[in-house]
């Protein structure tokens, strides 16, 4: 894929214009990348796009797909020598909001560019997972009561950081789970978009108290 598109890169700076890649084919690219488990060579394209993009080449201009696709990237790699892949996709999502913020102002960041990053952390085992899954939730919190309600926790999201605490084997990973709970019952009585009570998310606190070997 990569070789394809320096392939029309070439071709397009040597005055074929109709081969200029645009955000599909850098996407495809980038798409490739997160399937293949290559983030460090999808976060370079990346930054390439956006480089490109600065200097006038709107077709190279990132929206969401391009952001997430390396964020998917980091956060499914296998690679053993990223050992810190989940960090490394938290500061694309960060470059993400700022890039929203500042240079394009018409996108909006939904809530499974932060999910994947939480999803990451629910299923690792780290002892720092459940904090790192709480601050994300809790920048999604922000942001929808913010007004930006495209950020909305999914109820995923909310049993990611359930999870997080019941594989790291908190002592409070009950209590947590219950508070987890509370918060996504809240958006259920605000009618957020996508909350609903499920089976899976009562299963993931049932599992945090079972984990947590509190006398109750």
């Amino acid at each position: 894929c990569s070789h394809s598109l320096a392939r029309l890169r070439v071709s397009a700076e040597a005055g074929y214009r109709d081969v200029r890649p645009s955000v599909r084919t850098y996407n495809a690219v980038l798409e490739c990348c997160a399937i293949h488990g290559e983030p460090e060579q999808a976060k370079n394209l990346l930054y390439y796009m956006l480089k490109q993009y600065r200097d006038g080449d709107m077709d190279a201009k990132p929206n969401l797909y391009s952001f997430s696709y390396v964020i998917r990237a980091y956060t499914r790699t296998k690679d053993e020598r990223i050992k810190d892949a989940a960090q490394r996709a938290e500061s694309i999502l960060d470059r993400l909001l700022e890039y929203c913020e500042e240079e394009n102002y018409a996108l909006k960041p939904w809530y499974q560019t932060f999910s994947m990053i939480s999803d990451y952390y629910g299923r690792s085992g780290r002892q720092d997972a459940p904090y790192r899954a709480e601050y994300v939730v809790n920048r999604m919190l922000a942001m929808y009561e913010d007004g930006k309600l495209e950020a909305v926790p999914s109820p995923g999201v909310f049993v990611s950081v359930m999870d997080a605490y019941a594989n790291a084997e908190h002592p409070d990973a009950g209590k947590n789970a219950d508070r987890m709970l509370a918060l996504s019952r809240k958006l259920i009585n605000e009618n957020a978009k996508g909350n609903v009570l499920t089976t899976r998310i009562m299963n993931s606190a049932i599992n945090a108290w079972a984990s947590c070997g509190d006398e109750n």
